[in-house]
């Protein structure tokens, strides 16, 4: 359905919440029905005959339910009021000049909440639900770790591992030397190394779904502060621990929106550009250290709100410096463009529109990334043969060419000419492949030519048309899960 159209009572309770947000001249000519109408752009209050109308953008509608069988809410966000609620009571009778209300197919509230969500979902960045997204996601090789349980699991490790390193140094007497430090780093080391796989891929996984979500937009991925928890459970009426302690800021032609730190990813606080009165650098507490940080200002119906968070540097440190002032500008150049563009295009033209890609046939066979993928593999079994004759080599030198009797020389040469022949192939193969690709004008690869199509491997949606930047591995990756959501 690219368009809806249904008839409102114009009572009292719809003039007196549209007014201050404002349509007081709409509220002021009070006409006994309102047709609504509302497509990609936005939905539109008008009087039967067209008289006054009065526009709501889809930045601005927060949600449209159902409150009952003729009555609709709409939550509407006004940057002086906050919130507002507008009722609607649907008119079963038909309108001089307007036709028949509700319009075919909408039997009822629940019909005209779901369809206006659906036309919202669409102007505000396409057809892609949370679900969807996720499953998406599952799709692009980002494994679905279970965080919480497996860090802590590997946590226990070492209890386990300290008592191994102990009962080998009380059994083994000589290793009090320097081998004890290289056990206890290594096991360390071991531990460290798990966990920090495992976040990575819960913080891959996370800004794919974010990126699904929220087409175009800067994804920053930020750490909580604790200046920042007031302001979440102001703007967000949550629990400030929900967000957990990274998350998500994506940053796009309608606001600032905050995704929970979780690998769901849910959305938690989402404010429009107007109601940003500021960007500033500051320092910010996290886990009781003072760090290099920045603070949104924000507006509400009482008093400004300061969210303030951690940037994320490299590891799992807090950024500091260049970095941060880099992104404080380029927060501000997004936000100065947003509102310049809402006050210069009218009431509709701030809400992205998110335009579904085209989709391309491919080459019958086997993709160029399948071929890469079985490269990687073939290239990481040379290693193996390499370092068996490096070890023999090194027995030959140490212990005497006698010790090298009775060894399968033979067989370890075999196995290594064997495996870089196939991994000449398999080169060939992929080579041939990809120049295949190019020549019917589009590439698979990220860091292909730039001048054709970069396509999705499995759906054939363009995810960077010919002539556009590179993607970054990130916008890659949110690219692949929004076309492929999309797909399903």
């Amino acid at each position: 359905m690219s368009e809806v159209r249904f008839v409102v009572v114009g009572d009292a309770a719809l003039f007196a919440a549209i007014a201050p947000i404002g349509a007081a001249r709409f509220a002021g000519a009070a006409p006994e029905r309102v047709v609504v109408e509302a497509d990609v752009t936005g939905m539109r209050l008008r009087s039967p005959r067209g008289e006054v109308s009065f526009g709501l953008p889809w930045r601005v509608v927060q949600s449209a339910a159902a409150d009952g069988p003729d009555r609709l809410a709409l939550a509407v966000v006004s940057p002086s009021l906050g919130t507002v609620t507008v009722p609607m009571t649907l008119a079963h009778e038909a309108a001089p000049g307007a036709g028949p209300a509700p319009t075919t197919g909408l039997g009822d509230a629940t019909d005209a909440a779901a369809a206006l969500t659906a036309l919202r979902r669409r102007g505000l960045g396409g057809d892609v639900s949370t679900e969807q997204a996720r499953a998406a996601v599952a799709t692009l090789g980002v494994p679905a770790v279970p965080p919480a349980a497996l860090r802590s699991l590997v946590w226990l490790l070492l209890i386990p591992l300290g008592a191994g390193i102990g009962f080998i140094v009380a059994l083994f007497p000589r290793l009090h030397g320097s081998l004890v430090p290289i056990l206890i780093g290594a096991a360390l080391g071991t531990v460290f190394g798990v966990v920090a796989v495992i976040m990575k891929w819960q913080a891959a996984k996370r800004l794919a779904i974010v990126g699904a979500l929220r087409p175009g937009a800067m994804l920053v991925h930020a750490l909580r502060a604790a200046e920042s928890d007031e302001a979440v459970r102001v703007l967000g009426g949550v629990d400030p621990a929900v967000i957990g302690g990274s998350f998500v800021l994506a940053l796009d032609g309608e606001g600032v929106h905050v995704f929970r730190g979780k690998e769901d990813a849910q959305l938690v606080v989402s404010v429009a550009w107007p109601d940003v009165l500021g960007v500033s650098e500051t320092f910010v507490t996290i886990q009781r250290k003072s760090y290099s940080g920045l603070s949104l200002r924000i507006r509400t119906p009482h008093e400004p709100v300061e969210l303030g968070f951690g940037i994320s540097g490299r590891g799992l440190n807090p950024a500091r410096g260049r970095s941060v002032e880099e992104l404080r500008d380029r927060i501000l150049s997004s936000r100065a463009a947003a509102i310049g563009t809402a006050g210069n295009s009218g009431p509709s033209a701030a809400a992205v529109s998110y335009v579904t890609p085209p989709r391309r046939g491919m080459l019958p066979g086997v993709p160029s990334t399948t071929w890469a993928r079985v490269l990687r593999v073939t290239s990481s079994l040379t290693v193996v043969p390499v370092i068996a004759v490096i070890g023999l080599q090194t027995v030959r030198l140490t212990a005497g060419d006698s010790v090298l009797v009775g060894l399968p020389l033979i067989s370890v040469v075999v196995v290594v000419i064997a495996v870089i022949l196939l991994n000449f192939v398999v080169l060939l193969a992929y080579g041939r492949r990809q120049k295949a690709e190019n020549a019917a004008g589009y590439t698979l690869s990220r860091t292909g030519d730039t001048g054709l199509d970069q396509l999705d491997p499995t759906t054939g949606y363009v995810i960077r048309p010919a002539g556009a930047e590179q993607l970054t591995r990130d916008g890659e990756r949110s690219a692949l899960a929004r076309v492929r959501a999309l797909a399903s």
